[in-house]
């Protein structure tokens, strides 16, 4: 599959690898809110051989061996999401040079993809929605490959990037549907309709057996009841970047009738509309990078004279990219994660932590952690400093001080403080 590829594109593959590196070993901990969920889950299958939370499975699996390799469930994610995420470059060239003929507006665009805020905001939260991108553009590579050939090799390829797609995020898998759905309508011919066919047939493996991707398809039946029912509406997260990228690749379908921009170009505009309600907007906007990228390649290899503009444009694509990896940080300050681990090793019967942002790092210390009260022996409630490690003989929080979520819990529980240090107070539950 990458017979033909240069070395330099290869070579640029370094770029999106070090700047991951450097968003995830800039702190010794893990960034933002999801860091330490892949962690825990990683250590857990390494112990029982199953996910600790239904999810789609294959991003976890793939980070095993980095454990295993490693003994250290946090390092394993620090190596590991920058090595697997920066190989999106690969495919993502691959795609470009096979639909636009042309090696530097290849490696802009893959480069404008795997730098971009949007990437790098997955890479460094997202990791699953990340991971999923490689087998997007795998996809897009082996369907033009097969709507312009007809090799079984090729269908066999967009075959299996649905299914892996499918194994990883539910998002991406919808992207990839969604793909495929508008591909045979606009290109309305055997080949598109057979492509679109095989995305319908593991869509409806993922209804019939929910349980292989964790049970994300109830989300998108969320979106489609809400849709249905008219409970959508405007957010104010317009982000005219994808939006424009969208409709530039509009334009190219019309102009060269090629169907696969015009599909990416539909699909892309769809998910970058504000129109969903906050919460789906957000998570739809982290694939802007998509659109940004073909429609820069797009340029590159269309316009007469356009390598200047589109080397200017990456430039302001990649800058924001790195903005944002050299300030991403974690939910935790060092000085908290010590003394959790500290309290979590001293305390070992099962502890229900309520914060979810505090729960990830529990789940990466400790086998003995849940998310609800029932069975648990202790509650952990901790409050974070967003200025750094505590000082020696800072003061302790007291009750008075807790969220007031957490004083109702206290109450609920009959909890009693049983360790009280600079940022976390341990309580006993008592009986109910």
């Amino acid at each position: 599959m990458v017979k033909g590829v240069r070395l330099l594109p290869l070579a640029l593959l370094a770029i999106p690898l070090t700047l991951y590196l450097y968003a995830y070993f800039r702190t010794p901990l893990l960034p933002l809110i999801d860091g330490p969920y892949y962690s825990a889950q990683v250590s857990w299958i390494a112990r029982y051989w199953t996910l600790r939370h239904p999810d789609p499975p294959l991003t976890f699996y793939l980070l095993l061996p980095f454990y295993f390799a490693t003994g250290d469930n946090i390092l394993a994610v620090k190596v590991g999401v920058p090595l697997i995420s920066s190989m999106m470059f690969i495919p993502a060239f691959l795609y470009f040079r096979e639909v636009d003929g042309d090696d530097e507006a290849a490696a802009l665009g893959a480069l404008a993809l795997t730098t971009s805020y949007y990437t790098v905001r997955l890479v460094t939260d997202f990791v699953k929605n990340a991971f999923g991108l490689i087998w997007v553009f795998s996809w897009l590579f082996f369907a033009l490959r097969y709507e312009r050939e007809g090799k079984l090799r090729d269908l066999a390829g967009a075959a299996i990037s649905v299914l892996l797609v499918m194994l990883t995020h539910i998002l991406d898998f919808g992207f990839t549907i969604g793909l495929s759905l508008f591909y045979a309508l606009l290109r309305r011919d055997r080949r598109t309709v057979t492509l679109a066919s095989i995305g319908l047939a593991f869509l409806a493996l993922a209804f019939l057996q929910p349980w292989i991707v964790g049970g994300d398809v109830s989300k998108g039946v969320a979106l489609v009841e809400q849709v249905t029912e008219g409970d959508v509406g405007p957010s104010g997260l317009l982000d005219i970047v994808p939006v424009a990228a969208s409709l530039l690749l509009l334009l190219s379908w019309y102009k060269s009738r090629e169907p696969i921009h015009g599909s990416l170009g539909l699909v892309s505009l769809l998910f970058s509309l504000p129109v969903y309600g906050r919460g789906w907007v957000m998570r739809f906007r982290n694939l802007g990078g998509i659109p940004i990228s073909a429609a820069l390649s797009r340029g590159k290899a269309e316009v007469s004279g356009g390598r200047f503009l589109a080397v200017l444009a990456l430039v302001l694509v990649a800058s924001s990219g790195f903005t944002l990896a050299s300030t991403v940080r974690p939910t935790v300050d060092m000085a908290t994660f010590n003394e959790m681990k500290y309290i979590l090793d001293q305390y070992r019967s099962l502890t229900f932590v309520p914060d979810v942002k505090i729960r990830y790092w529990a789940e990466t210390i400790s086998f003995n952690v849940t998310s609800t009260p029932e069975g648990a022996s202790y509650m952990l409630i901790c409050q974070p400093s967003p200025q750094g490690p505590a000082h020696s003989g800072s003061q302790s929080k007291g009750l008075g001080q807790l969220p007031s979520r957490a004083e109702v819990l206290v109450r609920r529980l009959r909890a009693q403080p049983v360790f009280q240090g600079g940022r976390c107070i341990l309580f006993k539950i008592g009986r109910r």
